[in-house]
């Protein structure tokens, strides 16, 4: 007996620690509902079925390999290191903004380094790394759907999509001129490819991609019944059900567990008063919110301060912007350091330093243009 109560305690221990924050949320979460109540009313249930209808549609994507496949198309077209940092940095700015940033990073990164190792110096193949996922933040920054706070902030505000467009815009273009100005540090210089390196195959299906625009469609209230996802789990797990095994819903518990936090401290007087002094004008609740997510990341930023302000002009912004500067401000950031740490592990150090100069440069010139 207590053999097997030791092996399903090491396996909740293990599960736990295979996502610090949904662990920490759900600490958080325990100890709020201890403290206050648990009430479903808490939860917003149409930010985690627009999650869950994304997440499945993404996987299938993926299992079909197609940015894999277009990675590859494109990559035989660049003929010198800049042009093939130039062509897998814009897609995964262009990409993240529909397969969100942690896909992009996931599905090209590995790509890029297989290649990297081929045809670029150590220090190049770090930059454009660090390059590759700064363009994955900036990228899924600019479409509702691109990340889980944009859905989240989307919802929670009641947005709509000119609207959100109109905001993102000056972000759009500041994004694209910086990754564009700092894909010009890589050498000009040709480079040569082993000859067995090939396109990746596709497998073309047309349930996801009908899937991804009803989620779209779903996401920005062009489609508001929860009937959508039930018809997309159908389109898509049906083809795909590996799809639904893969789905993240560690994430999907951490954004119920960030509900039920914030749903109990806007019931509690003292700190939803500090709370709201902390967001009560654009500028504040620009910094503040940019300046949370250095510590929680930008996704339980979101969750935590948008309650507390009607600035959403400067959520949206704020906690986009917060993606840049930490390793932690963004999920996507952690999952790259991931990946390259598989790739390049003699290259850490450079890693950090690469990317500590570029985000927190990047956060100060947004910050700042953002501000006045």
């Amino acid at each position: 007996m207590e053999s097997v109560v030791s092996i399903m305690t090491e396996k909740i221990k293990k599960y736990l620690l295979k996502d610090v924050t949904f662990t920490i949320s759900l600490v958080g979460a325990i100890i709020s509902c201890l403290f206050g109540t648990f009430s479903v009313s808490f939860i917003d249930f149409k930010v985690i079925l627009a999650l869950f209808g994304l997440m499945l549609v993404i996987e299938a994507l993926k299992s079909m390999g197609v940015l894999k496949w277009l990675a590859g198309r494109i990559t035989t077209l660049a003929k010198t290191k800049r042009q093939l940092v130039q062509s897998l940095v814009g897609l995964s700015f262009f990409a993240s903004m529909f397969l969100t940033n942690d896909v992009a990073i996931l599905t090209l990164l590995p790509i890029f380094l297989l290649i990297a190792k081929q045809a670029l110096s150590k220090k190049e193949l770090v930059l454009g790394t660090v390059l590759l996922i700064v363009a994955a933040n900036l990228g899924s920054s600019v479409f509702p759907t691109g990340n889980p706070q944009n859905i989240y902030l989307f919802s929670y505000y009641h947005l709509n999509l000119s609207t959100f467009f109109i905001w993102v815009l000056p972000f759009f273009g500041l994004a694209l001129g910086s990754m564009w100005g700092l894909t010009l540090l890589i050498s000009k210089a040709s480079f040569q490819l082993n000859p067995t390196t090939s396109s990746p195959t596709v497998t073309w299906k047309i349930g996801p991609f009908i899937g991804l625009l009803l989620m779209l469609a779903y996401v920005t209230n062009l489609l508001t019944s929860w009937l959508w996802v039930f018809l997309v789990g159908c389109l898509v797990g049906v083809p795909f059900p590996n799809s639904i095994k893969k789905i993240d819903y560690l994430l999907l518990g951490t954004f119920l567990c960030f509900f039920l936090i914030v749903g109990n401290l806007a019931e509690n007087d003292t700190l939803a008063h500090l709370l709201r002094q902390s967001v009560q004008n654009e500028r504040m609740t620009l910094w503040v919110s940019a300046g949370v997510s250095q510590l929680i990341s930008n996704v339980p930023a979101a969750i935590l301060l948008a309650p507390f302000t009607s600035h959403s002009r400067a959520m949206v912004l704020g906690t986009n912007i917060g993606g840049m500067g930490t390793i932690i401000a963004s999920l996507a950031n952690l999952i790259g350091y991931k990946v390259f740490s598989t790739y390049s592990s003699d290259q850490k150090g450079r890693f950090f330093s690469y990317f500590s100069l570029i985000n927190f440069s990047l956060l100060a010139i947004f910050l700042i243009c953002f501000t006045f």
